[in-house]
């Protein structure tokens, strides 16, 4: 009989606006799957081969994710807890991962995957760390932080993963669930809940020219919270948002200086699984899952309210888990319905005024243990990845994106 994980693999999908999916391709086994785009179609796929000494695979893709092939020179790392990965638009990427032996171990590529390299220095940056992040922008600079005893340590890139350079001074300590930002001006900003308050703390930096993590100077209130989100943009503009821990409410605040202020911005929404969108003209697109329904709303810039979009703010019912992207005004959404068994995914073209009527990307029974995951790029070409339950689905079905219908209903 085969185990629970010996019936998971990997599908794909890629979409153009408005043309129709490709047939999807079994890339593997597994679970836990990353997947990225860039302005020149390289696309990246990652998922943990549970079913193969939780091995990490990739391929990569020079079509848009037409095609996926092998890497010539491959990660090949067995023996992995978990991983993070990352790409930027000329292609470079890095993936991080923790080992079972607890060290914190990397590799890059300078091809957008089709060759995995070891950094200068060697792959392993600590012998004893956990629960590692990863950024990286467009000039290169890769910022990369990972949990060490009550520590968060960081090093920086400025070559795209080849060199490293660590520092002794953690960004900060007692501390759990982190998460990182970071902007093509090489700013960054670390938030992350106090282990011990329970409130969601920041400090910001910039890679190139600071030494040191900053304190804001007029930080984000004291307020306990969950799973804290961020974005910044090109103007050093930045949003964070995070479920309150005491109160059935979400909090979200702005800064206008890379981190260094915050200021309150009130979110009518209830405590859930929360995401975030910020776009370079400071629009914003808000997503949380309370109670298996998912729910959307939009900012139009900083000075202004969220507004429910004029579809309506409720995207689905019976939503377990879902992932977002946007480029430019052009945003997705995809979810698993736990109800149907179903794939499905939502499109806005004018970031997040309106959304389409629901695709249903695959009919076919889900791992709802799994996250789905999509990429879109600067010609609002997609690729959505998830995983399914039975490796004997049939996968030659064929999807359609039409323009987005716009109608009022609750799905």
């Amino acid at each position: 009989m085969k185990s629970f994980f010996s019936i998971l693999f990997t599908l794909f999908f890629l979409v153009c606006f408005a043309d129709n999916w490709s047939e999807p391709q079994t890339l593997g086994s597994g679970n836990f799957d990353k997947v990225f785009i860039n302005s020149k179609n390289q696309a990246i796929a990652l998922w943990q081969d549970v079913q193969n000494s939780n091995r990490i695979n990739a391929m990569y893709s020079s079509d848009g994710g037409k095609t996926f092939q092998n890497p010539l020179v491959d990660i090949d790392e067995n023996d992995v807890k978990s991983f993070e990965a990352c790409m930027n638009e000329s292609g470079h990427a890095v993936a991080v991962w923790e080992h079972t032996d607890g060290s914190i171990k990397l590799k890059y590529s300078k091809d957008a995957g089709k060759n995995w390299l070891s950094p200068s220095l060697g792959s392993a940056l600590s012998n004893s760390g956990s629960n590692p992040v990863i950024a990286i922008n467009n000039n290169d600079v890769v910022l990369m932080a990972w949990k060490e005893s009550n520590d968060f340590l960081y090093s920086i890139s400025f070559d795209g993963g080849d060199t490293w350079n660590s520092s002794q001074i953690p960004i900060e300590t007692d501390g759990t669930s982190l998460n990182i930002a970071l902007n093509d001006n090489s700013f960054a900003i670390a938030i992350w809940k106090d282990q011990t308050t329970g409130n969601i703390l920041s400090k910001y930096m910039n890679l190139k020219t600071d030494s040191t993590w900053k304190t804001p100077s007029s930080a984000i209130p004291s307020k306990q919270g969950l799973n804290p989100q961020l974005a910044i943009n090109s103007k050093n503009h930045a949003i964070v948002l995070f479920s309150s821990q005491s109160q059935y409410k979400i909090y979200t605040y702005y800064s206008l200086d890379a981190g260094d202020t915050w200021n309150n911005i009130d979110h009518p929404g209830q405590s859930g699984n929360a995401k975030i969108l910020l776009t370079d003209s400071d629009s914003v697109i808000s997503f949380w899952n309370n109670e298996s329904i998912l729910y959307t709303m939009y900012l139009s810039d900083f000075s202004s309210s969220f507004k429910e979009p004029i579809t309506g703010s409720l995207l689905s019912l019976f939503v377990s888990r879902y992932d977002v992207a946007m480029k430019g005004n052009f945003a997705y959404v995809c979810w698993l319905n736990i109800k149907e068994q179903t794939l499905n995914l939502s499109s806005s073209s004018d970031i997040g005024v309106n959304w389409s009527e629901k695709e249903i990307l695959s009919k076919q029974p889900l791992c709802l243990l799994s996250n789905p995951k999509i990429a879109v790029n600067s010609s609002n070409n997609a690729v959505a990845m998830w995983t399914l339950e039975d490796w004997k689905v049939n996968s030659s079905a064929n999807f359609k994106n039409p323009k987005p219908r716009i109608i009022n209903f609750i799905r």
